[in-house]
C-alpha cells in the first residue's frame, strides 16, 4: 500500500510538472509605453513639473543638482492639432517623433527626450548647452 501511495505521488507530480512546464509564461505586463514610439496622442493632456536635476560637464567631471520645480509650478499642456500652452512659455506649438518632444514657444525651439513614459509619469532630458543638461519628471494632471 505505501509502495502504491508513494508511486501515484511520484506519478501526479510528474503530471504536475510537465502541464506547468508546457505552457510557456505569460510576458508581464508593460508598465509604460515605449518612449521611441510614442505619439503626440500619447502626451495629450496636462504635465506638472515636479522634480529636476541639473546636469553639468566641467572638465570631463559629470556633477548633478537635485532642483525643485515645485515652487515654480511648471505645467506643460498638449492639446490637439500640435498646439498647446505651458506656464512659462504661453502657447507652444509641438510634435512629437523619434522620442522627442520639439516644442516651440516665445523663447525659441526647445527639445525634451523622452527618457521614459507611462500614462501617469513621464521623465524627459533637456539639453540646454553643449555641456549641461536637465532631466525633469513630469506627473499628469
Amino acid at each position: 500500500m505505501k509502495k502504491l501511495l508513494t508511486v501515484l505521488l511520484a506519478a501526479s507530480l510528474m503530471i504536475a510538472c510537465s502541464k506547468k512546464d508546457s505552457k510557456p509564461a505569460s510576458p508581464p505586463p508593460s508598465s509604460g509605453l515605449n518612449p521611441e514610439t510614442v505619439t503626440a496622442a500619447d502626451i495629450m493632456g496636462t504635465w506638472k513639473a515636479t522634480l529636476d536635476t541639473t546636469y553639468v560637464n566641467q572638465n570631463g567631471k559629470l556633477t548633478a543638482t537635485p532642483g525643485d520645480v515645485t515652487t515654480q509650478n511648471i505645467t506643460y499642456s498638449y492639446g490637439q492639432n500640435g498646439k498647446g500652452t505651458t506656464s512659462v512659455d504661453g502657447a507652444i506649438t509641438y510634435n512629437v517623433a523619434i522620442g522627442i518632444i520639439f516644442t516651440t514657444g516665445s523663447q525659441g525651439s526647445y527639445n525634451f527626450h523622452i527618457l521614459s513614459i507611462s500614462s501617469k509619469q513621464m521623465i524627459v532630458s533637456q539639453i540646454t548647452a553643449i555641456d549641461h543638461f536637465v532631466d525633469i519628471v513630469l506627473v499628469r494632471q
